[in-house]
């Protein structure tokens, strides 16, 4: 049986990222040093403490450039810190993604931003297809998720929300390992964070 999770009076609202398009910044990062980059593409998860200030970036794919990258993300990033059930500031997860344009160089397909992409019959009236459900996610220090609910924002009107934020969270549960975050002792703990769920027919698969 899908788990269906219930809005509570205070939800879960994952750490909010202020002013990220500045965290790195051209005159960073000079073409020669871009070379370097396996990838055109940078993913980190950065934790964040109950004040929203940020205390580890952890790269997807760690490299002497994406530890740089980190460091450099570490010295400017602020973020409205996570909350949970109670109303109370907790433990904040963040995946950052930047990419980095190389002159004259084509980019490699870029990662996908949501977690699992589900395919439906049919989507509910007047939603986009394919439509995008974004989550937040109540992350255990043993990686379970024990709670879980939709957020406005994505690409479905908010009265979609309840539909498909009920089935996204019953297979996250189900399906999903999302990353656990980690204190200043590197010991796990408890996290909100937030996942994209895609939902697509077969139609848009086609086009």
């Amino acid at each position: 049986m899908v788990p269906l999770f219930l809005l509570a009076a205070a939800p879960l609202t994952p750490p909010h990222p202020i002013d990220a398009a500045d965290w790195v910044r051209e005159e960073d990062y000079p073409p020669t040093s871009l070379q370097v980059a396996e990838r055109g593409y940078f993913l980190a998860h950065i934790t964040t403490s109950l004040s929203g200030m940020p205390f580890r970036c952890d790269p997807v794919r760690p490299s002497a450039f994406s530890r740089s990258v980190c460091e450099t993300v570490m010295q400017r990033a602020r973020f409205s810190p996570a909350m949970d059930r109670k109303g109370q500031a907790t433990t904040g997860l963040y995946l950052h993604r930047i990419t980095f344009r190389i002159p004259a160089k084509n980019l490699p397909p870029a990662p996908p931003k949501h977690v699992v992409a589900l395919t439906v019959d049919r989507l509910p009236s007047g939603s986009p297809d394919p439509a995008d459900i974004r989550v937040a996610l109540e992350v255990s220090a043993d990686g379970r998720i024990a709670d879980c609910a939709p957020l406005p924002g994505g690409s479905s009107p908010l009265q979609e929300l309840g539909q498909l934020g009920a089935i996204a969270c019953g297979q996250l549960t189900q399906s999903h390992n999302p990353p656990v975050a980690y204190d200043g002792q590197s010991q796990p703990v408890s996290s909100i964070q937030s996942a994209l769920i895609r939902f697509q027919t077969s139609r848009s698969l086609k086009k």
